[in-house]
């Protein structure tokens, strides 16, 4: 279909988590297209495969991360989660109607949002970020819980994950973790830590 592309098929890259009904969770920051600049940008071809595959029919002017959160929902499994960022219109007109309204229907449960913030890079816009399970949320413990710790190095990257800084868990534990490049981000989170150290919540030990 696309000469100049090649599309990621989610089953054969991943056929043991197509084996178990989806993903555990999705979490991303997807692109932002204006529903009107989709076809300029991307083409005709791509803006009909989102319309007629991704939303199955549904039309109008949603910007493009609507498809990416009906992707997303799409993938995760039954009782699995998402949280992913958009522009604050996601939840407005044509965007919303094709995005959240959807997934909704489809049985998507949104449990968290923050629907308007700043974003924290250079970008002048207002963000949203969403949260949402594949069925009921009872708000209960789903057996896993990430006690995240930040580290900022050099003022231009932080690393947010889970390991503890001990050789132990360097070398035997199974850790995640997500290296930001954005001395914004950087900023934001030295600035959260000497807060709460000035608060008395933080101690040097």
């Amino acid at each position: 279909m696309f000469d100049d592309r090649r599309p990621l098929h989610w089953p054969l890259e991943f056929p043991e988590v197509s084996a178990q009904g989806g993903f555990d969770a999705i979490v991303g920051n997807p692109p932002f297209q204006g529903g009107q600049r989709i076809t300029g940008a991307l083409g005709t071809r791509y803006r009909d495969h989102l319309v007629g595959w991704v939303a199955g029919g549904v039309r109008g002017s949603a910007d493009l991360v609507a498809y990416f959160f009906l992707r997303a929902g799409g993938l995760v499994r039954r009782g699995g989660g998402s949280g992913l960022v958009a522009t604050n219109t996601l939840a407005q007109g044509d965007t919303r109607e094709v995005g959240l309204d959807r997934l909704t229907e489809d049985g998507l449960t949104l449990h968290r949002a923050v629907a308007s913030e700043p974003w924290p890079g250079g970008a002048n816009l207002e963000m949203a970020t969403v949260w949402g399970r594949s069925g009921e949320w009872t708000g209960e413990s789903v057996g896993a819980a990430l006690h995240a710790k930040a580290l900022v190095v050099d003022g231009q990257r932080a690393l947010v994950g889970s390991a503890n800084l001990t050789q132990r868990a360097l070398t035997a534990n199974l850790e995640v973790g997500v290296l930001v490049r954005d001395p914004a981000v950087a900023g934001t989170i030295e600035a959260h830590v000497h807060e709460l150290m000035a608060d008395g919540v933080l101690t040097l030990a």
